[in-house]
């Protein structure tokens, strides 16, 4: 009895052992599996929109800050008014008369080479456009006439010389030459601007037109002589 007893309770643990493990194997498979986590599909790139950069609108070079063309100052306001011939024959002369004024002058008063030489010429030069004007103007019947052009002349002759007259040595001879410079400067501009486009008569035109010439002649002894005197660099 004892040996059956054993041999059933054996047989019923072998048994329970059996049922056990299959169980637990029952409860492993009934477990469920995790489901893989596919990472995030990323987004397509999309490239940033392009922003085009604000220029800012140039105003033409030609123009000034109010909008108006930039165009060559006149030689004076009174410049772009009409001239008839009359009042062109009292212009030239009025400019030879100041430039024959301030070439007395230097010749008395300079001691420089230079400057004797310019005032020399500018001397002989304007003396005779000056007379050949007063020919012409006879002949022409061309009465000269003042305009507010002529007298405005005569006021900037008279305070150059006033100006030369109070000074001496190396300061009269800068202030001369620089005032040649300046001056054939701007009788090229009123010559150019004014005085030969107004000109009615064929002889006042041709005179203008030979002033001019000597003009440009006397700016660049004027401008040799300026150079001169500054001396070398």
């Amino acid at each position: 009895m004892s040996i059956q007893n054993t041999l059933r309770a054996s047989l019923c643990l072998t048994l329970l052992a059996f049922g056990g493990c299959t169980k637990t194997a029952s409860t492993h498979s009934d477990v469920p599996h995790a489901e893989a986590h596919d990472p995030a599909t990323p987004e397509p790139y999309e490239p940033a929109q392009q922003v085009k950069p604000q220029v800012e609108e140039q105003k033409p070079l030609s123009s000034k800050d109010d909008g108006s063309p930039a165009h060559p100052e006149p030689f004076d306001r009174t410049a772009i008014t009409p001239l008839d011939d009359q009042q062109i024959a009292k212009i030239t002369d009025t400019l030879h008369a100041a430039e024959i004024q301030q070439a007395e002058l230097a010749k008395r008063r300079s001691r420089s080479p230079q400057v004797q030489q310019l005032a020399e010429l500018m001397l002989r030069d304007h003396t005779r456009l000056q007379r050949d004007g007063a020919t012409l103007s006879k002949e022409a019947a061309i009465n000269p006439r003042e305009s507010n052009a002529s007298s405005e002349l005569r006021d900037r002759s008279d305070e150059t010389l006033a100006s030369l007259l109070k000074a001496s040595g190396a300061e009269f001879d800068k202030q001369y030459v620089d005032a040649e410079v300046a001056e054939h400067e701007s009788a090229l501009r009123l010559l150019d601007q004014q005085l030969i486009p107004s000109a009615k008569s064929p002889a006042l035109r041709a005179q203008l037109e030979t002033a001019r010439t000597v003009a440009s002649e006397h700016l660049i002894h004027a401008k040799n002589a300026q150079q001169d005197l500054i001396g070398p660099r």
